[in-house]
């Protein structure tokens, strides 16, 4: 957790609504991804760690192409805890009662530029899987916002040229102010962010069957329908975290 303090007290991170992370039992965390920087995930289980009475882990789901990075990936997968972002992955450690993170915004989470930060990617890049891990597991998901990290490492604009040698699924790469240190790798400069100030705020535990249509989850118009709901009530909560900083 060392690191993890690191970059909680480098970022001035300000944390609501712990009170929300249950004491026990399973639980997924739900939240807006600041790209390819790590620092949101980093807080929220240091807070969860370390500021809430039941020191509780949170374990994130993340794509297998952080192990494709030395470096980030050794931060990744061995310091922070992540798994492989699956199905059965995520059952495992929800049947053994841990706390699961998981960004549905995914790999387009890097796409965003600057203008857009504290802002969702677009519906339609927005993922459906964490709502059927949540009912089939019979858990509750737990909405997270995270404000001000993605200033943290600002993106400048979306290389081609280093999304086609990275190889990089969405077919660009993010270039940062640390890029040009880093010599062009497209995790390490999230290690060196700037101290800027950022909040998380963790939402009360919801449970997806409150939100399904009075017939029950039958289709997967009902799975997308959920699934935005979540989106909103996060994109909501970014929106008055931005008015409160301008005020």
């Amino acid at each position: 957790m060392r690191i993890c303090r690191i970059y909680f007290r480098w970022l001035r991170v300000q944390v609501e609504g712990l009170e929300n992370v249950p004491s026990s039992g399973p639980a997924l965390f739900v939240g807006n991804h600041a790209g390819a920087r790590m620092h949101e995930i980093y807080s929220l289980q240091y807070a969860v760690h370390r500021l809430h009475p039941a020191e509780r882990i949170v374990r994130p789901l993340v794509g297998w192409q952080m192990g494709k990075f030395m470096l980030a990936g050794h931060f990744t997968f061995q310091y922070a805890g992540a798994v492989v972002e699956h199905p059965r992955n995520a059952d495992h450690l929800l049947q053994r009662g841990e706390l699961a993170l998981v960004y549905p915004e995914g790999s387009w989470s890097t796409a965003k530029s600057f203008r857009e930060r504290n802002r969702i990617c677009a519906p339609e890049r927005w993922g459906n899987s964490f709502v059927r891990t949540a009912l089939r597991n019979r858990v509750p998901v737990v909405p997270v916002a995270a404000h001000g990290f993605e200033a943290a490492v600002p993106t400048l604009w979306q290389s081609r040229l280093l999304g086609r040698f990275w190889r990089l699924r969405i077919g660009t790469q993010p270039v940062y102010p640390q890029t040009f240190f880093t010599f062009g790798h497209p995790q390490a400069g999230g290690l060196f962010p700037f101290p800027v100030k950022c909040r998380l705020s963790i939402g009360r535990p919801i449970d997806l069957r409150d939100l399904a249509p009075a017939g029950g989850v039958g289709t997967e118009a009902d799975i997308r329908g959920i699934s935005l709901q979540v989106r909103s009530i996060i994109q909501r909560r970014l929106d008055e975290m931005s008015a409160q900083r301008r005020r």
